[in-house]
């Protein structure tokens, strides 16, 4: 397979993972690490609120937010809100209702 080429403004991105699942978060690491982006995972939506306030706090903020929007007690969908709610996380101006793709292999349900 031919090495994978990005473009300027992909390079360097910094990511959150959220999800509760290893194996998921493995693969997502793994991923981001081919493209050269530094990944960090967590496995909760409450401990991924934690990370943000942690990073901010540190004056380091995430390009990108994976979210599993299906997890126990704090789901991905409701992470987002919480955190677009806190102006600490310094999140994009974005609608969290709607600034989302769901991609899986869930239960089909809608949210």
């Amino acid at each position: 397979m031919p090495p994978v080429t990005l473009e300027k403004g992909l390079l360097g991105l910094s990511i959150l993972i959220i999800d509760d699942y290893p194996l998921a978060r493995d693969i997502l690491k793994q991923a981001c690490a081919a493209f050269g982006w530094q990944a960090t995972a967590v496995d909760t939506g409450a401990a991924g609120l934690d990370e943000l306030r942690r990073s901010g706090a540190e004056g380091r903020f995430y390009d990108i937010l994976l979210l599993d929007w299906h997890m126990p007690g704090m789901d991905g969908i409701d992470m987002l809100r919480q955190a677009y709610d806190a102006p600490e996380h310094r999140l994009a101006a974005c609608d969290p209702d709607g600034a989302y793709l769901r991609v899986g292999a869930g239960d089909g349900g809608q949210r």
